[in-house]
C-alpha cells in the first residue's frame, strides 16, 4: 500500500500587495507605513504562520496589534 505524502506549500505575502482586489506573493517590505493588511478572499485550508518584523524602532521595543478574521481557530 503507497504511503501518503504531506506536501509543503510555502508563500510569503507582505503587506499592502494587491492584485485583483486581492493579497499577491512577491513585492517588497514596506518600510514607511504602520498600518499593512493582508486580504485572501479564498484561503487554502491548512496551517498560516504569521510573522511581524519591525524596521528602524530606535525607542522599542513598539507595541503592536494583530487582527484575524475568518474561520479561525487556535489560540
Amino acid at each position: 500500500m503507497p504511503r501518503s505524502r504531506k506536501v509543503w506549500s510555502v508563500s510569503v505575502w507582505r503587506g499592502n500587495v494587491f492584485s485583483g482586489g486581492n493579497s499577491t506573493t512577491g513585492g517588497t517590505a514596506d518600510r514607511k507605513n504602520t498600518l499593512e493588511q493582508v486580504l485572501l478572499a479564498t484561503p487554502a485550508a491548512g496551517t498560516y504562520t504569521v510573522t511581524v518584523r519591525s524596521f528602524n524602532v530606535p525607542n522599542g521595543p513598539q507595541p503592536f496589534s494583530l487582527v484575524v478574521t475568518g474561520n479561525v481557530t487556535g489560540p
